[in-house]
């Protein structure tokens, strides 16, 4: 799903463009900014701005809630069968605080996979349908796991390429 860039992703794309033509005229020390630095702070920009900074607005046309919408989409498109989804994520991982809150503003931002199970939950998938790979610990636990995939007890099962890649073999349905 193509989603247009916010005004505040592209004026940072600015910056971006500014600090590398910086970095390539040799007018910043490499320990202040450099390339490595520029690459994942445009990686992260392109999946949320609260990515570089958490005080950044949640946009409702943002990459995030378009993820949201799609897989909440899908799961009452097909809530008859049970069916289930299986998303890879390979920025951030999760915490065990799911709802970081601030006394003034409320919820703050710490990582994708917390705030798209945050965002499912205000959809309407209920909590005890959404997953991440990174809570089994054990084979014991994964085989757990994905047997409640298999039955459709758990919807959403979120994970990186490295925990949940090759080898997964966790759906029927």
């Amino acid at each position: 799903i193509a989603i247009e860039p916010s005004n505040v992703l592209e004026n940072y794309i600015s910056e971006i463009v500014e600090r590398t033509e910086c970095i390539h005229n040799g007018n910043v020390d490499p320990h202040i900014d450099n390339m490595l630095k520029i690459t994942s702070d445009s990686k992260k920009a392109s999946i949320d701005m609260r990515l570089i900074d958490p005080n950044y607005p949640d946009e409702e046309n943002g990459k995030l809630w378009t993820i949201a919408k799609q897989v909440y989409q899908i799961y009452k498109d097909y809530d008859n069968d049970k069916a289930t989804q299986l998303i890879f994520c390979d920025s951030s991982t999760p915490h065990k605080n799911e709802k970081e809150n601030d006394e003034e503003t409320g919820y703050v931002f710490s990582n994708v996979y917390d705030d798209l199970k945050i965002k499912f939950v205000e959809l309407g998938i209920p909590e005890n349908e959404i997953a991440f790979i990174h809570n089994a610990k054990s084979e014991a636990q994964k085989k757990d796991l994905f047997g409640k995939v298999r039955s459709g007890q758990v919807r959403i099962l979120l994970g990186s390429t490295q925990r949940m890649g090759a080898g997964t073999n966790c759906q029927q349905k």
